[in-house]
């Protein structure tokens, strides 16, 4: 089930258990794979984000916080959609760790590439996947 860009999915679809009953699809479930979704398009803009800021401005000072920034904002998203991915405890207290830190990351992230959204798409592209993973964060964490 792919999770659309506006939000979970309204109904759980049936799957088969393990003793080949249909059964719904726990909602912290939909929510931990919208979140994973989620992070992974942020990690991808992010790394472009820094990318792209890279190859336009080397290493010119103002643009060193957005790429820093957004190196940290994919690899804590990257993290957090592993640890997703093979989560089995409900309110494990790492996954929670990992979801609140994904969560700050991408809100720094966000504000960091508002400053220069208007110059460089990327940095637009990359603040509103970053409020869009941060909103499913918090979904999340308020589930966990």
């Amino acid at each position: 089930m792919v999770a659309s860009s506006f939000g979970p999915p309204a109904a759980a679809k049936p799957f088969l258990t393990v003793g080949g009953n249909p059964a719904p699809i726990p909602a912290v479930d939909e929510l931990a794979a919208y979140c994973m979704d989620a992070a992974l398009e942020c990690a991808a803009a992010a790394t472009n984000c820094a990318d792209a800021f890279i190859r336009r401005d080397g290493s010119r000072a103002a643009a060193l916080p957005c790429v820093r920034s957004c190196w940290n904002c994919g690899d804590l998203c990257l993290s957090t959609a592993r640890i997703l991915g093979k989560r089995r405890e409900r309110d494990s207290i790492v996954v929670r760790a990992a979801v609140e830190a994904c969560r700050t990351a991408c809100l720094v992230t966000a504000e960091a590439c508002d400053r220069h959204a208007d110059e460089l798409l990327n940095c637009a592209a990359t603040a509103k996947a970053a409020r869009r993973c941060a909103a499913a964060c918090t979904r999340l964490i308020e589930r966990l």
